[in-house]
């Protein structure tokens, strides 16, 4: 991505149009309200498909075992993307 672009994006979002942040979120709500809508399989694909467990099982053990350290691990994948 080239700089400039990247500084009429932030200056755009900065100056009244609908900011930056809140696309980002509005996007993302709706990708996740859309998974969560279509049930189990679909929220362990998607989990899946991001990387942030490897598959159904590596999930079931976290969730049986310690599911704040999946959260966490999720939590900082995220913030890789």
């Amino acid at each position: 991505m080239k700089q400039e672009t990247l500084d009429k994006i932030v200056e755009l979002s900065e100056n009244g149009s609908e900011s930056l942040d809140d696309l980002v979120h509005d996007i993302v709500s709706e990708i996740a309200s859309a998974v969560n809508n279509e049930g189990p399989e679909s929220q362990v694909q998607y989990l899946i498909d991001l990387g942030f467990v490897s598959s159904a099982e590596d999930l079931l053990v976290y969730l049986e075992s310690d599911i704040e350290q999946l959260i966490d691990n999720i939590l900082k994948m995220a913030k890789e993307l």
